[in-house]
């Protein structure tokens, strides 16, 4: 239980975070923005933190979320081409870019590695023993033969966990800002005092916004 409240303690912090400070800088500046390239760039702050005690940078985050991006539309599309592109793909100018995309979510992977060896190196082993993050299972599983087996799950966790999450988010509110009626109704579950009706609700939303756009 203490680790889901870590968790959740994280993902409100940086979603208070950015309301404050980006979401109502649109509002009084009455800008449009890109709500996928934002929850995009959210979800991988969060994952970040709360999986890989990692603080991402913002110019981490836009580096990255582009690199996901890249890799997965071409991993995406033209499936159809794909035991070609394995053999030829280095003839594609996309595959050769998403081949780059690998390497620096590669790379990405191997910091947040390092910068965790390094930040629980200067700290006392009790500190160690009593967290259990996904990045210190990874880093005290003797499951691992090396640390490349190490840093292509910190990969896995970035690509599987931030764009499916991102974007099925996206859509839904922009779902929600089409349908203000229903919007007003999750409004008022959440604000209320019936728990149970507000998560209900909750899901009963989050469901149909990946009916109608599943990831």
């Amino acid at each position: 239980k203490k680790h889901i409240d870590r968790m959740h303690h994280v993902c409100r912090e940086e979603t208070e975070d950015w309301i404050n400070n980006k979401l109502k800088r649109y509002i009084d500046k009455d800008k449009d923005f890109d709500i996928g390239k934002e929850m995009v760039f959210l979800t991988l702050s969060i994952l970040c933190k709360a999986a890989f005690d990692y603080d991402v940078k913002p110019k981490e985050k836009e580096a990255i979320g582009a690199e996901l991006n890249i890799l997965s539309r071409e991993l995406a599309f033209n499936e159809v081409y794909r035991p070609l592109k394995a053999r030829f793909g280095i003839l594609l100018s996309s595959t050769r870019r998403a081949r780059l995309s690998r390497k620096r979510l590669h790379d990405f992977a191997k910091k947040i590695l390092h910068a965790y060896r390094k930040k629980k190196s200067s700290e006392n082993s009790t500190a160690i023993s009593s967290e259990e993050t996904i990045i210190s299972c990874i880093v005290k599983s003797k499951k691992y033969d090396n640390d490349s087996r190490r840093i292509a799950d910190i990969v896995m966790f970035l690509f599987s966990g931030v764009e499916n999450t991102a974007y099925s988010l996206a859509w839904t509110m922009l779902e929600l800002a089409k349908h203000r009626k229903v919007a007003l109704q999750l409004k008022d579950a959440l604000n209320g005092s019936d728990d149970t009706r507000a998560q209900e609700m909750l899901k009963d939303v989050l469901r149909e916004g990946m009916r109608l756009h599943p990831p």
